[in-house]
């Protein structure tokens, strides 16, 4: 345009000079003409001219010189018509009624390319469409009275030394409302084409260019152009880039209205080396849309088909977050996952509202082309609020996304080797300083193929569903960034592990957890239900700080019948009928890495159990425990009374009322069990032991109490042939470990109450008396002896047989005398126990210590 008004002046001196001389000489003509470009610091220094029969000024040759560059014109011709109003200065340029030119040759000077590029004055963002505004009403009102034809110019830019000197060439035409002008190449490659078509209230517009042309004619004219731009194409960063493809745009501008429908196609900008930037990318693009411009309002309309493919090298682009210490969890990320190959995809309407510095749009998406594990990201009707303080600062104000794909993650390449597919749904939105994220139902994360511990701990999958809302508030946040505080949450999950094994222990088809989080990170609320197989066997609760909440896991009136019908390996086999348990574990969670170091409290409870255990019918089982749990130790909390009582146990030797208490220590993989107070009933009378500890020691007895036990239910035990004893006795059997045996050391028992003794018709007892006298007297006296004193001492070798030094005191009536007898006795108790028929886990117990 500078280059327009220059040369209207020229002509419009040239005429008036014409007029004032006619056939003078050339110096007066350049004398004159001369005095009028002094004050454009531009002068003529040749020119060659006469006048046509026809009164149009032929210019041969006509030369100028500027401050920016040198003009040569060849054969011009200016068209007059001529009036008496027009002979006048001001009219002057009313007379011309056209100018052709053949050619125009220019010639760029060094002093144009190294003036001052002094920054212009920063403009407002706000201020833009004003000066759009501005900008395309003065292209407007651009008018020229004549017609304008250059058939031809050449234009040599002026030759830096770096790089060797470059012509172009083109055109420039205006004939009454239409402007035309374009630059090209010497080899007729178009830089750029320009044309106007201009009506009453505004004017539509061609621009079309190819960009590797206009970057080389950019190049040529760096120290003219915006510092910004000149940066790009300086000595440094001109080989770092290259771009391709052509820019074309239909410009309508009427009534304050712009619409511009834009194209950019086979795009290609390649950075070559990190001198540009700190990563070598390539992108690559078909693009059209549309921008309108109505008052403050920018829109820009994509087409549906718009794709943008980004090209970068993975090295490079984990090289370039490393240098960022606050990006190592997307370094991670990269590293794991090749998404260095990109398409984004623009679609919708992306508007722009200067005055409320908002900028909005519906949708952009961006997919991993060539990853092994594809991950695509779209973001929908979002909203941003711009401003400048002093640099254009970007708050996102309010959009919808979603995200799906596979992603390698390695911090669970010890539990899966298959990609997590994830799926994220949701919203952001900003009311005042709060942020607000909402998670859609839909936003899910699945892990395949789940080994844990040499595969002892196994899962086909684990699928976690999440819903809900975080609040951010960033008053609270600071410039090291977010607080704990300044967070909110208000969240629903659901997890589901299906085809759960733990080794040969326990199988479930479904293991679910459900749970809700709400509250400030610092003080938050989670409350969650495990579900194993459709039965509810826990539930949790957590408060408090997240880094160190307050657990309390628990679950009410569990019936035992559902949790033995669970596929888990019992130890012993047990088949119940009714009963139900209760637990609560509570405490604080410091350490994560050791459970069992936190301090925590577990209570159990089982209440009402009946069923078989292992071959053994027991009835109405209930057991209360409290444990303590500190650094690494689990111990019973003391209390009084016994916690375990079962009312009836179906042994050969039945057992009822039996009541104990137990005491637990745990530590290091050391247990130990004592059982205190014991009680119960037994052959009609009772036993007790105040004390016993699991393992036995050598050095502590268990004292066994035995009171009025029925003789005659104890003898037929052993079903002896004619062998009768009745009465009671009470006494008590210190019994030992020793390692390996049990032993009976100083036991002792006593009648409580007068009893019968009776031996007949037992072949032993004839066999004995038929082999010795005193035998004889003996037996025949206890054949019906009725004894008032009766005891014995007790002890028990590692043998198994007890030895019992016995006493008995009494009278015979069938013979009429008194009876004084003293008794060695040796029994084989260990086969008196095996034919008891007792549990086998007592057998396995306490026989195989017997027989060691």
């Amino acid at each position: 345009m500078r280059f327009y008004k220059l040369s209207l002046v020229v002509f419009i001196v040239l005429s008036m000079a014409f007029i004032a001389v006619f056939f003078s000489r050339n110096a007066l003509f350049e004398t004159i003409t001369n005095h009028y470009l002094i004050e454009h610091d531009t002068a003529v220094t040749c020119i060659d001219f006469r006048v046509n029969p026809d009164l149009e000024l032929v210019i041969n040759r006509l030369c100028i010189d500027s401050p920016y560059a040198q003009f040569e014109l060849i054969d011009s011709k200016v068209s007059w018509h001529f009036a008496r109003e027009n002979l006048s200065f001001a009219k002057a340029l009313d007379a011309v009624s056209a100018i052709t030119i053949h050619t125009v040759n220019i010639i760029g000077k060094d002093k144009a390319l190294i003036s001052k590029n002094k920054a212009s004055q920063a403009l407002k963002v706000n201020e833009l469409p004003k000066l759009i505004r501005q900008q395309l009403n003065e292209l407007a009102s651009v008018h020229i009275p004549f017609i304008l034809d250059i058939n031809a110019f050449t234009y040599q830019p002026f030759a830096s030394q770096d790089k060797p000197n470059m012509n172009y060439q083109g055109q420039v035409s205006a004939k009454l409302m239409h402007y035309r002008f374009s630059l090209a190449q010497a080899d007729g490659s178009n830089v750029i084409s320009f044309a106007i078509d201009k009506q009453d209230d505004g004017f539509d517009a061609q621009l079309k260019t190819q960009l590797a042309e206009l970057k080389t004619f950019a190049i040529q004219h760096q120290k003219i152009l915006p510092i910004s731009m000149a940066a790009l194409v300086s000595a440094s960063n001109r080989e770092a880039w290259k771009v391709l493809g052509s820019f074309n745009s239909d410009i309508s501008w009427y009534k304050n209205q712009l619409i511009a429908e834009n194209t950019l196609l086979d795009f290609t900008f390649d950075s070559q080396s990190d001198s540009l930037a700190q990563t070598a990318f390539e992108l690559e693009a078909n693009l059209a849309w549309q921008w309108q411009l109505t008052d403050n309002v920018m829109q820009t309309i994509f087409a549906s088909d718009n794709i943008l493919s980004f090209s970068a090298s993975q090295a490079q682009l984990l090289e370039t977050f490393m240098a960022a210490s606050s990006a190592e969890p997307l370094v991670t990320f990269l590293h794991d996952n090749s998404v260095n190959d990109l398409l984004i995809k623009p679609s919708g309407v992306i508007s722009i509202d200067f005055a409320s510095q908002l900028i909005s749009g519906d949708s952009l998406a961006i997919e991993s082309e060539h990853s092994s594990t594809p991950i695509n990201i779209s973001v929908n009707d979002f909203q941003l609020s711009f401003t400048e303080k002093p640099a254009i600062a970007i708050d996102l104000k309010y959009a919808e996304f979603s995200l799906f794909g596979l992603a390698n993650v390695s911090q669970l390449a010890q539990f899966s080797q298959q990609p997590v597919k994830v799926e994220v749904a949701g919203k952001v939105s900003q009311i005042a300083e709060v942020w607000q994220l909402s998670i859609f139902p839909r936003t899910k994360v699945e892990v395949r193929g789940l080994r844990l511990g040499d595969q002892k701990l196994r899962a086909k999958a684990l699928l976690s569903r999440w819903q809900g809302e975080l609040l951010l508030d960033k008053t609270k946040a600071d410039e090291e960034g977010i607080k704990v505080e300044s967070i909110e949450v208000n969240l629903e999950t659901t997890t589901q592990v299906s085809q759960l094994h733990l080794s040969e222990l326990m199988q479930f088809q479904t293991l679910v957890s459900q749970a809700s989080i709400s509250g400030k990170i610092d003080d938050l609320n989670i409350k969650g239900n495990l579900i194993a197989d459709d039965l509810p066997v826990a539930k949790a609760r957590l408060s408090g700080e997240l880094f160190a909440p307050q657990l309390e896991l628990f679950a009410d009136d569990i019936l035992m019948t559902e949790l033995l019908a669970l596929n888990i390996k019992q130890p012993i086999d047990i088949k119940l009928i009714d009963g139900k348990l209760k637990y609560r574990l509570s405490g604080q969670i410091q350490n994560t890495e050791d459970l069992l170091n936190n301090a925590m409290t577990l209570t159990v409870s089982i209440s009402d159990v009946s069923g078989d255990i292992d071959g053994v019918w027991m009835q109405e089982i209930n057991w209360q425990q409290a444990f303590a749990m500190q650094a690494g130790k689990v111990k019973s909390v003391p209390q009084e009374g016994n916690n375990l009582t079962i009312a009836k146990i179906e042994t050969a030797t039945p057992i009822a009322k039996l009541s104990t208490q137990t005491v637990f220590d745990y530590r290091q993989d050391d247990i130990k069990l004592t059982l205190k107070n014991t009680q119960g009933n037994m052959l009609g009378g009772r036993f007790d032991f105040a004390l016993a500890q699991w393992p036995f020691t050598k050095d502590l007895a268990v004292d066994i109490n035995l009171t009025d036990i029925d003789l005659e239910k104890l003898l037929a035990l052993d079903q002896k042939q004619g062998i009768v004893v009745t009465g009671r006795v009470s006494g008590q059997l210190p019994v030992y470990y020793d390692g390996d045996n049990f032993l009976i050391q100083d036991g002792h028992l006593y009648n409580t109450s007068n009893g019968l003794i009776q031996i007949f018709n037992n072949p032993a007892v004839d066999e004995l008396k038929s082999s010795s006298t005193e035998l004889k007297l003996a037996f025949d006296a206890l054949e019906n002896l009725q004894y008032h004193h009766l005891s014995s001492e007790v002890s028990m070798s590692d043998d198994g047989y007890m030895l019992l030094d016995t006493a008995i005191k009494g009278r015979n009536p069938d013979l009429d005398n008194d009876v004084n007898l003293n008794l060695n006795l040796s029994y084989d108790l260990l086969g008196l126990l095996e034919s008891l028929n007792i549990t086998e886990h007592f057998e396995n117990k306490v026989i195989k210590g017997l027989q060691n």
